[in-house]
């Protein structure tokens, strides 16, 4: 069952007097339990794309349905909380808040989400835990405290805290050394064993060989869309 599709999807920015086509008439789905590459040179049009499926922009044409649920058709607030509940960010950038422990970062979505503080708290240490941070040791440390292995880790427990449906993560090991990156890539992996659907941009060939299936994007459009066959281990929602 698709979780995101995306039903001749177009966007179009107006730049002076010219149109920039950022994303050419795109039909996607994304299933339940996939670990989808979306991969690109720069200008390609891929993090056009994740923002159009992460409900942070809205397409010129075309409809992004969100477990069924059709995007456009929904008051603004209706659409934050369904982008809340549905839907996990992973950045380049980590984007935490400076100010705010680890521990506070991971449990802002529950925050929004209109839960108490103790029980968001709670769920955001186990949210740490799963992504091989010790709240006990780590979720009182601010991001400078941190390590950008060690952040990146937080802003994806913070991804997952809500259980969504899906995780989107753009260029996520574009700001780490090459044996962190192997270590994030690992830990998307054994997420999506566990039954986390992931969408991640890259412009990464060796990046995105980790994933399932690879969507490649030039001028806006699919150019191509692949499974990726692995040498070992189970995939997602198989058993072995």
């Amino acid at each position: 069952m698709a979780v995101l599709r995306l039903e001749h999807v177009s966007k179009r920015y107006g730049v002076g007097d010219q149109t920039v086509q950022a994303v050419r008439d795109v039909t996607l789905s994304i299933d339940a339990g996939e670990f989808v590459a979306i991969v690109g040179p720069s200008g390609s049009g891929k993090s056009t794309l994740m923002h159009l499926m992460g409900l942070l922009d809205v397409p010129s044409t075309g409809h992004v349905l969100v477990d069924n649920v059709e995007a456009s058709l929904l008051r603004d607030r209706d659409l934050a909380r369904l982008r809340n509940e549905k839907i996990g960010f992973v950045f380049q950038n980590f984007n935490l808040l400076p100010r705010t422990s680890a521990v506070e970062n991971v449990a802002l979505p529950l925050f929004y989400a209109g839960y108490r503080t103790q029980p968001a708290l709670a769920k955001a240490r186990e949210a740490l835990a799963r992504v091989g941070i010790d709240p006990h040791l780590r979720g009182h440390h601010h991001p400078n405290q941190l390590s950008g292995g060690q952040q990146q880790r937080v802003a994806i427990a913070r991804a997952i805290v809500n259980e969504p449906r899906v995780v989107l993560a753009d260029e996520p090991t574009g700001n780490l050394d090459s044996q962190t990156t192997d270590d994030i890539l690992d830990l998307f992996t054994s997420l999506n064993r566990e039954g986390t659907t992931i969408v991640l941009v890259t412009h990464e060939e060796y990046v995105a060989r980790h994933a399932r299936r690879i969507v490649s994007v030039r001028d806006g459009l699919i150019a191509s869309d692949e499974a990726v066959v692995h040498s070992a281990g189970p995939q997602a929602g198989v058993e072995a």
